[in-house]
């Protein structure tokens, strides 16, 4: 596959990219998720002392976060990690570049959030949702994907829910992949829809030689029996596969077309088709947004609509997800007040969930402790829309 034919189907919107966890690297290339783990060992080892086992030093970084939010304060301490390592600033030039290209649809194996914040910079909110081990977790992409409205689906769970995450935990790769297979998890139908429609695919950072990638590709049913016309190129941090059986197996099954040996950097491939994107069609490359106050509209409507709806759980995502960043309207003090009554709102509402489910409030006080939330925010938003109105 040349570069042309990826931008022309990604204009076309026949164009999906999917990304695994090799492109989570700084820009010296090193692992995000090695680093975190580092540090999640470290504070096993420092906090927990005395339940610190041997065992913890050869474990897979989701069975560590799964032994972590076991301790006292244990959430505390995965959120001050999250926020550090998959929730702050973009680790390398990656991010923006890939938000500048309009995808319509990416799927990631990913846990960060960092894609969604780039994209947001281009005054795009896309859709978002994630897959557990258990089945999807919510169904917030539901109008139809386009270059304005992109989907991005996390296949793999969400930093934001760690019981969700799947990682490089077994156990949890194997209940997701079976549950497939059962048909318990599905994905949204718009998702599936995008998948049959779309005639090319770019995988970018995955390990083709890890025994689930070739699993993976056939329950999205990326594969000559259930698709339709595929050139899905496949394309890795990783050099192409050495073994040309391997290579043929993917040739044969699944059409990848295996990039040469110098084109082996993912982030050096996202440079090239930046530059290429942009030299052919300027127009339609996305472009920062200078209009804060529209960000600041859409994040509003979004949180009223949830309101409207009585959705807590959408409502906590999108607060979780509010720019602040992105809006220039606020001072850095403001900045840090509304973060202060973000993190409060949706700490009440998480709560609230809790204390219902425990049974220690009834139906009817869970419904007055929501309304009162309710009546925090619409307060909150009024003040925000006499922000944009100065």
């Amino acid at each position: 596959m040349t570069y042309e034919i990826i931008i022309e189907s990604i204009l076309q919107e026949e164009c999906i990219l999917a990304l695994g966890p090799g492109i989570l690297v700084n820009d010296k290339g090193k692992s995000v998720l090695e680093s975190l783990r580092s540090d999640l060992l470290e504070v096993l080892n420092t906090d927990y002392r005395e339940k610190y086992r041997k065992e913890y030093e050869f474990a897979d970084l989701g069975y560590l976060i799964e032994e972590l939010m076991s301790f006292s304060n244990g959430q505390r301490k995965w959120k001050e990690l999250r926020l550090q390592y998959l929730n702050s600033d973009p680790p390398n030039s990656f991010y923006e570049k890939i938000a500048e290209l309009p995808f319509n649809l990416i799927l990631t194996t990913c846990p960060d959030g960092y894609l969604d914040q780039a994209i947001r910079k281009f005054g795009v909110i896309p859709q978002r949702d994630y897959l557990t081990s258990a089945g999807r977790a919510n169904t917030e992409i539901n109008q139809p994907l386009t270059k304005d409205q992109p989907a991005v689906f996390s296949l793999f769970g969400s930093a934001e829910n760690p019981e969700s995450l799947v990682l490089d935990n077994y156990n949890k790769l194997t209940q997701l992949i079976s549950n497939f297979y059962r048909g318990e998890n599905r994905l949204p139908a718009l998702i599936e829809e995008q998948i049959k429609q779309s005639k090319n695919c770019v995988f970018l950072g995955f390990d083709y030689s890890k025994w689930y990638f070739n699993i993976l590709l056939d329950i999205l049913q990326f594969n000559n029996n259930t698709s339709g016309h595929w050139d899905a190129n496949y394309y890795g941090v990783s050099s192409i596969p050495e073994d040309q059986r391997m290579r043929h197996f993917y040739q044969s099954n699944f059409k990848i077309e295996f990039f040469a040996p110098d084109d082996t950097n993912a982030l050096s491939f996202i440079d090239e088709l930046h530059t290429r994107f942009r030299e052919v069609q300027p127009d339609k490359i996305r472009k920062i947004s200078s209009g804060s106050q529209n960000l600041l509209r859409k994040s509003i409507s979004d949180i009223r609509s949830c309101l409207k709806e009585s959705d807590y759980h959408a409502l906590k995502k999108v607060l979780e997800a509010f720019p602040l960043k992105e809006i220039d309207v606020f001072s850095d003090s403001e900045k840090r007040d509304n973060q202060n009554l973000i993190i409060r709102f949706s700490g009440r509402i998480a709560k609230t969930f809790t204390d219902s489910s425990k049974e220690l409030l009834t139906r009817e006080a869970t419904n007055v402790e929501f309304g009162r939330i309710s009546d925090d925010i619409l307060n909150w938003l009024n003040v925000l829309e006499e922000k944009i109105n100065e």
